[in-house]
C-alpha cells in the first residue's frame, strides 16, 4: 500500500500506465478514459473547515458572505476540485475570495489551518480524523448544489488481484 496524493488527471495517467493499481478520488463531471473503471462509495458535500483557533470556529451562525474575510488554503487553479470551490463560492454569494495557498496535499492543511486564520473547502469525510481529535473545525456543510461523488477508480475488474476486488467491493 501507498498513499499518494496528486491532482486527479495525474491520477488517472499513472492509473493507466500501470503504475497505480487503484485510487480514491472524486468523480467529476467527465468520465474516466477508456480502460479505467470506477466504483462510487460515497456521496459527499464539500464542508468549509478551519483550524480550533479561527475566530470562526466557535461561532454557531455564520452567514457564508463572512468567509470572504479571511484568506484560503485551496487546490490549484486546474485542478477538479478548484473548479468546485469556485463553482461552491459563485453559488452561495462568496465574492472576493483571497486565495493565500494553494495546494493538493492534504497532509499540509492541517498544520497550516491550525497555525492561521485559513479556511478550507474540503472533504468531511477525508479529514474526519482531525476533525474528532479537535485539530480542525468543519464549520458548514455547504448546501446540496455543492455534492459530489467518492469513488474508487481502477483498471478493468479482470486485471484486479483479489486484495484489490475485496478493496473496491467494501
Amino acid at each position: 500500500l501507498r498513499f499518494e496524493v496528486h491532482p486527479v488527471n495525474d491520477l488517472m495517467t499513472l492509473l493507466q500506465q500501470g503504475t497505480l493499481d487503484l485510487f480514491v478520488g472524486a468523480l467529476t463531471i467527465e468520465r474516466p478514459p477508456a480502460g479505467v473503471e470506477f466504483s462510487v462509495i460515497r456521496e459527499e458535500r464539500l464542508s468549509i473547515i478551519c483550524g480550533p483557533k479561527h475566530p470562526l470556529a466557535k461561532r454557531n451562525k455564520i452567514d457564508f458572505k463572512e468567509f470572504s474575510q479571511y484568506p484560503w488554503l485551496l487546490p490549484p487553479s486546474d485542478t477538479e476540485h478548484r473548479r468546485q470551490a469556485e463553482a461552491a463560492f459563485i453559488a452561495l454569494s462568496i465574492a472576493n475570495v483571497e486565495v493565500a495557498i494553494e495546494t493538493v496535499a492534504t497532509s499540509t492543511l492541517v498544520p497550516l489551518l491550525t497555525q492561521g486564520n485559513y479556511l478550507t473547502l474540503h472533504s468531511k469525510f477525508l479529514l474526519m480524523p482531525d476533525i474528532k481529535a479537535g485539530r480542525l473545525v468543519a464549520l458548514r456543510k455547504l448546501p446540496p448544489e455543492t455534492a459530489r461523488s467518492l469513488a474508487v477508480f481502477h483498471r478493468p475488474v479482470n486485471e484486479l488481484t483479489p486484495l484489490m476486488i475485496n478493496f473496491v467491493e467494501n
